[in-house]
């Protein structure tokens, strides 16, 4: 009888191990990383009329798999970028968000992809806020199909080099002049990405131990490794107990 529960025992750890080993692999893993890229300013007008805009840029990277190092480390499959607009405006009207873009340019041959966040917004009062984004791009696609980027030549790892731009403009008509009132930010650079295939890793580069250690797989294999032992010293218990009854019937 307490033969069958041992092996009833160590068929429980057995299928446990099994489960924390291929739960990674069902379920989907999904890690933000959020980068503050900077602020940028434009005004436009007199003392009497006049539009302020204010560009709070932000990036994030999700790592749900195995697709990209980005600036030598992490493991990421899409990127996102944003900015948060805040416009203020004194005796105008008709106050739109003519335009927000981000340009990706190549940084090797120049080819680039820009992306709309934001066309003919309607700004309805003073202060105004509000979040645009690209959306969540699938970084293979980003490099691939929309800037065509090309690898660096000149590095000894593969490694795609993008600089990121972004313009704004911000248009109303003054209450007081009637004179037409447009605050631009032209195209100004905020961010360069590099980024690293992960069948070529920077050198020195790579997730970190820390990093890993937050991985479910990583999680699963220190489960697996923590319940083979606990296995093994049930084993080495069960085997003693039962030499010990031999003895003794002995």
């Amino acid at each position: 009888m307490k033969s069958g529960r041992t092996y009833v025992a160590a068929a429980i750890i057995a299928a446990l191990a099994l489960t924390l080993f291929t739960i990674p692999h069902m379920l989907p893993y999904e890690r933000l990383d959020r980068f503050d890229l900077g602020t940028l300013t434009a005004r436009v007008g007199s003392a009497g009329e006049w539009i302020n805009v204010r560009l709070d840029l932000e990036g994030a990277l999700t790592w749900t798999g195995h697709s990209y190092a980005v600036n030598g480390s992490g493991q990421y499959d899409y990127l996102t970028l944003k900015c948060s607009i805040h416009v203020e405006f004194s005796n105008a009207e008709d106050v739109v968000i003519d335009y927000i873009m981000i340009k990706a340019v190549d940084h090797l041959d120049g080819s680039y992809h820009v992306y709309t966040l934001a066309s003919n917004v309607a700004v309805s009062s003073s202060p105004y806020d509000n979040t645009f984004s690209t959306g969540q791009l699938s970084i293979n696609d980003h490099l691939m199909i929309d800037v065509q980027a090309d690898p660096d030549p000149n590095s000894a790892e593969e490694v795609y080099r993008i600089k990121y731009y972004i313009t704004v403009q911000v248009s109303g008509t003054g209450t007081i002049t009637g004179e037409a009132l447009t605050a631009t930010i032209g195209y100004k650079w905020f961010n360069t990405y590099r980024y690293y295939p992960l069948n070529a890793p920077p050198s020195g580069g790579g997730p970190s131990a820390a990093a890993w250690a937050l991985t479910p797989t990583a999680a699963s294999l220190i489960g697996l490794t923590v319940l083979a032992c606990l296995a093994f010293w049930w084993a080495k218990r069960v085997v003693r107990v039962k030499r010990g009854r031999r003895g003794a019937r002995a």
